[in-house]
């Protein structure tokens, strides 16, 4: 998406909706993932990856990662990325994206504490 497309997005939801970029990064992160604004952001990201996880490829549980908090309210596509819960899961566990599992494998996790 270009700046120019996301400005043009952020504009329509800013007019329908009164809220500031200034708001949303104000507003606890909990409430700002409730927002519309989150849920169309979501829809692309989840939408640009496929609708597959970008680490393992799976097709269920699907969220979208923040790679980086500094544009929130305004993100590009770029800052987030789209992974399933046990990746997400897994990222935020140790700090670091998980290796992408065998290619016979793919979508398919370990459980915790399976060896």
């Amino acid at each position: 998406m270009s700046n120019g497309t996301r400005l043009r997005g952020w504009k329509e939801y800013q007019r329908k909706t009164g809220e500031s970029v200034e708001a949303l990064r104000n507003m606890p992160y909990s409430q700002y993932v409730k927002t519309a604004y989150w849920h169309d952001l979501r829809r692309r990201v989840l939408a640009r990856a496929g609708f597959r996880c970008q680490v393992c490829n799976g097709k269920s549980n699907l969220e979208a990662h923040h790679r980086t908090y500094e544009r929130l309210g305004c993100e590009h596509l770029g800052d987030l990325v789209c992974l399933c819960g046990e990746c997400h899961r897994l990222f935020h566990e140790g700090g670091r994206m998980p290796n992408p599992p065998d290619s016979d494998k793919v979508g398919q996790h370990k459980k915790r504490g399976a060896a």
